[in-house]
């Protein structure tokens, strides 16, 4: 579900910013999603998610997205 790799090609061709912003929101999903500590999936909790989705948009805003 999670490659790396395949995303890193899909998104070689964008501008440098394009590629932050990708990175930065499949970071986002994968942590709401995965927990990779354990290479297992495990539900996340709603207020853990909210506060990630906080981060994502933070990172976002220092790029100027929003």
């Amino acid at each position: 579900m999670y490659d790396f790799e395949k995303l890193k090609a899909e998104i070689q061709h964008l501008p440098l910013r394009e590629q932050q912003i990708k990175l930065i929101g499949a970071k986002a999903n994968y942590l709401q999603t995965v927990m990779p500590s354990l290479n297992d999936e495990i539900e996340i909790s709603f207020a853990e998610k909210c506060s990630l989705e906080i981060e994502k948009i933070k990172e976002l805003r220092k790029l100027g997205v929003f």
